[in-house]
């Protein structure tokens, strides 16, 4: 099978380490991966070893010049079936099996909020030419089924994580290193998340259930690793807010196991999320999780079961859940012992590999003689 992936990011989020996990699974498979990628893309070094990487200008979706482009990197290849990781990618699909028919077309999605009611998004959304919706969580599947989608044309893939690359072994070290390299006493617990500092993410309510702690003489510490638009409106309210002793923006960092390994509990008070694989890895590197009940959260996150959840911009719930885990360290364990379950049980690797593989098996099929021909 010949899958072309097109991925429209130049940044490096959740998103593109889910496509970097897949395309690494499918390495040892009938598959052979391509990956269009705009040329200053992270993507187009990181995954240059797994695809053969097409570069190409790729402003917006509706896009005729990189469709053509597209189409004919298609028929010279062979390419059986486009898998679009992002909705720029999408739009890009659409136009490529426009010209061509016989190719099959399957739409990533990892978002969880509604496609926009417009008239120009509804076609998009509900057009006979994308085969199959991947959604990474039962959540977003619902909610396109909602837009209008047929249920028959989705299919719920749950993202994953690598387990392997965390070791308990290597906590006490990790924590000490966290301690020592910010001056920070090493008794007290470790909160922190690694995510874009973006509106999704929740960070002010992060930042308000943490001056909530503070003034009621609550111990922690509080690291923050990511960058993004928000990066100094964050800075301003964490200074706003007293915060400055108690918090630690570490910016972008490249060794996020490593950080997590440091950390006592993961406090992810996202606003809207399709999953959420930084809980996955949370949990995996051994983290108590305080988060928001909100889209594909509580897939991963029980309430009360394999961690605490309140609602979306809760400042006062979140706090609450947070003192909760600071001063009951049984029940972090207790918490975590019960996600790492789960993750095994709902979130393997090897499912998410193998789900995707089902998914173009079952679209591709016998080769047909005329599939790579244009209209």
């Amino acid at each position: 099978m010949q899958i072309l992936h097109i991925d429209t990011e130049r940044t490096w989020r959740g998103g593109e380490n889910q496509l970097r996990l897949l395309l690494e699974g499918l390495t040892s498979t009938d598959v052979e991966c391509h990956l269009a990628t705009p040329p200053d893309s992270i993507a187009a070094t990181r995954l240059s070893r797994v695809a053969q990487i097409l570069t190409l200008p790729m402003q917006g979706g509706f896009n005729p010049r990189a469709a053509l482009t597209l189409s004919r990197y298609c028929r010279t290849r062979r390419i059986d079936l486009i898998d679009a990781h992002t909705s720029n990618a999408h739009s890009l699909g659409l136009m490529v099996k426009a010209l061509m028919p016989g190719l099959r077309l399957v739409v990533h999605r990892r978002v969880d909020f509604p496609p926009s009611p417009s008239w120009i998004s509804r076609r998009k959304y509900l057009s006979a030419k994308v085969d199959r919706y991947v959604a990474i969580s039962q959540a977003i599947g619902d909610i396109l089924v909602a837009h209008g989608v047929p249920s028959a044309r989705v299919s719920i893939v749950k993202s994953a994580i690598k387990s392997a690359g965390y070791d308990d072994g290597a906590r006490p070290a990790a924590r000490a290193a966290l301690a020592a390299a910010h001056r920070i006493d090493p008794s007290i617990v470790f909160i922190g998340n690694a995510s874009a500092l973006t509106a999704q993410k929740g960070y002010e309510t992060l930042l308000d259930a943490a001056a909530l702690l503070q003034q009621r003489g609550v111990p922690f510490h509080l690291f923050i690793a990511g960058d993004g638009a928000l990066r100094q409106v964050l800075h301003e309210r964490c200074n706003a807010l007293g915060l400055s002793a108690k918090t630690t923006f570490l910016g972008f960092i490249d060794d996020v196991p490593g950080f997590l390994a440091g950390l006592d509990i993961l406090a992810v008070p996202s606003n809207f999320e399709g999953l959420g694989t930084i809980l996955l890895d949370g949990l995996a590197a051994g983290l108590a999780v305080a988060a928001t009940r909100v889209g594909g959260i509580p897939e991963v996150i029980i309430d009360g079961e394999t961690g605490l959840l309140s609602p979306v911009a809760d400042a006062v719930g979140h706090a609450a859940n947070l003192q909760r885990l600071i001063e009951q360290p049984q029940l972090r364990q207790q918490l975590n012992a019960a996600g790492r379950r789960r993750i095994a049980a709902e979130f393997s690797l090897a499912a998410m590999i193998g789900g995707n593989l089902d998914v173009y098996r079952e679209l591709i099929g016998p080769r047909s003689a005329g599939r790579h021909r244009s209209r």
